[in-house]
């Protein structure tokens, strides 16, 4: 983790890079946010967007947990960082 450190903090007028981060994670099949057609991140096989019935339900058990804990503790970490990183930089430390 400390080689990530500074560049986990980023760039506080950049924290849209943060954001892509998560997209791309969304876009991971195993995931189960979306259904990926071509370039495109559909809702699911029927509907490219959530048309506000039927609400999709991604489970989140133990085998989604196992399989998608390196990605879980690394977000979270980050965020951590970023986190501590911000609150200094306002506080001018």
């Amino acid at each position: 983790m400390r080689g990530g450190l500074t560049k986990w903090q980023g760039d506080v007028d950049k924290v849209h890079q943060w954001a892509n981060e998560s997209l791309k994670i969304t876009r991971n099949p195993n995931v189960g946010y979306c259904l990926k057609v071509g370039d495109s991140c559909n809702y699911d096989a029927s509907r490219p967007k959530f048309d506000g019935n039927d609400e999709k339900k991604v489970k989140v058990d133990e085998k989604y947990l196992k399989s998608n804990v390196a990605v879980i503790r690394l977000r979270l970490q980050q965020a951590g960082v970023r986190l501590a990183h911000l609150i200094n930089k306002t506080l001018g430390q």
